[in-house]
């Protein structure tokens, strides 16, 4: 394990490990050395699936390694991430974020965007957010306007691989600052959709430090014998994936 901790730190310090934070840091050109980064999350969607535990999984894990970001949470009224982000201690605000219908057409959607952008923006005017971090593709097509009016960067964190291809996924995939996905699924789709995006689309398996946890054999053999397991047993990999 000693081993793996020095291979983690020393990809780190040669700047090739890639975390949420610094994607983050790096989409932003306004200078917050003297504070904390301030962070809107947003949520479009009410129930309480993978996405929505991925982004508290990360808003916990930021404040257990007392990362200077100060997030705000954003979410539609009815929100069940609502009371979780509570329970952390992050305020959060339930707002009216507009409809999204993929059987209507664009007309339509544009029309629901109207008074959702204007309270949107009126929330960022307030907060001052350096970074937006939209949660999914629905999050990002209800908060990408407003971000680009006031000029705050857009990140979108997407874990969906059942996004459908075309013109609208381009679009979506342009306006981003930066784009953090879960799996190589994911990017290879956008990379197909927008290949010169190709630079700004990042592999972050649900923030999981990979470099950090990867067991080598000798340690892989280590915890077998701690457990007595034979070579044929479980492995360590399988266990901790239960």
């Amino acid at each position: 394990m000693k081993l793996c901790a020095a291979r983690w730190r020393a990809r780190r310090a040669r700047g090739r490990y890639v975390t949420v934070g610094k994607i983050l840091s790096r989409s932003t050109k306004r200078c917050i050395k003297r504070r904390w980064m301030r962070l809107l999350c947003v949520e479009h969607k009410t129930v309480f699936g993978g996405g929505q535990v991925a982004l508290l999984n990360a808003l916990a894990e930021w404040q257990t390694q007392r990362a200077e970001i100060t997030p705000f949470v954003v979410c539609s009224k009815g929100a069940a991430i609502a009371p979780h982000a509570r329970a952390l201690q992050i305020p959060c605000a339930e707002m009216d974020l507009g409809a999204i219908e993929k059987t209507r057409g664009i007309a339509w959607n544009l029309r629901q965007r109207v008074a959702p952008t204007r309270a949107l923006w009126q929330t960022m005017r307030a907060f001052q957010p350096d970074v937006l971090l939209a949660n999914g593709a629905y999050s990002f097509l209800a908060s990408a306007l407003a971000a680009n009016l006031a000029r705050v960067p857009a990140v979108w964190y997407e874990q969906n691989t059942t996004l459908p291809d075309g013109r609208a996924l381009a679009q979506l995939i342009r306006a981003a600052r930066e784009i953090i996905v879960v799996t190589e699924m994911i990017r290879a789709q956008f990379v197909k959709t927008h290949p010169r995006a190709a630079d700004k689309i990042h592999v972050i398996y649900n923030g999981v430090d990979t470099e950090h946890f990867r067991a080598d054999a000798d340690a892989a053999r280590a915890i077998r014998e701690s457990f007595g397991w034979t070579e044929s047993g479980p492995s360590p990999r399988a266990w901790s994936a239960r």
